[in-house]
């Protein structure tokens, strides 16, 4: 069978929902070959089209709160956000920012795929440290699965299709989402939310269990 033509609307609705990558062949010829369209098309509804080619992704971003105000200043009204920002999350931002760290390492030592593949269980034993302490381990899994499936949606995460066994892959959008230069700011204000609950929790125990 034929392979099918990707036009400029297969790229624009790609955009829409996840990055569109250099080694995705068509997709990728049709962003850089279209992208001065593109961008004004996506500028139109309000969004910023980044084409990052050290990287080999193209994606697109909300306003930030910089070009917000020019629309402001300039007259006119707000921008109604078409992708709502939605707060991910303590144990979400975290497992992004222990995924991000991981790739790093990746990046820095192998020399065999430049993708980073996780079975499950990996991603679980990652963020069990800062999940909360319970010896049910289908409850921890259960949560850990909510986790993971949170960042399947804003694409940080792609399982992949037809396995005996969960494998993840950590897509390269996430370079974007965090920058290396940010990446330990984040990891240790993470780890220090973390920390504090900790303590809160084991100073409240004793009052809990006198009721």
């Amino acid at each position: 069978m034929a392979e099918k033509n990707i036009s400029r609307k297969h790229v624009v609705a790609r955009l829409m929902t996840s990055a569109v990558y250099v080694d995705e062949g068509p997709y990728w010829n049709v962003l850089t070959e279209d992208e001065p369209s593109i961008r004004t098309t996506i500028e139109e509804m309000g969004l910023k089209l980044v084409v990052d080619h050290e990287l080999g992704m193209g994606y697109i971003r909300p306003l930030n709160q910089a070009e917000e105000e020019e629309v402001v200043v300039a007259g006119f009204a707000p921008i109604p956000k078409v992708i709502p920002t939605k707060p991910l999350g303590y144990h979400t931002s975290l497992l992004c920012a222990l995924l991000r760290h991981a790739l790093q390492e990746h990046d820095d030592n192998s020399v065999e795929t430049k993708y980073l593949y996780l079975e499950e269980d990996k991603i679980i034993e990652m963020l069990q440290p800062f999940m909360p302490e319970t010896s049910d381990q289908k409850k921890l899994r259960r949560e850990v699965s909510k986790v993971i499936n949170r960042l399947e949606e804003i694409g940080v995460l792609h399982k992949l299709a037809n396995r005996s066994e969960d494998i993840y892959r950590v897509e390269p959008i996430i370079r974007a989402k965090i920058p290396i230069e940010s990446l330990q700011t984040l990891l240790a204000r993470l780890v220090a939310h973390n920390q504090a609950k900790g303590a809160e929790a084991s100073e409240e125990s004793p009052t809990e269990a006198a009721k």
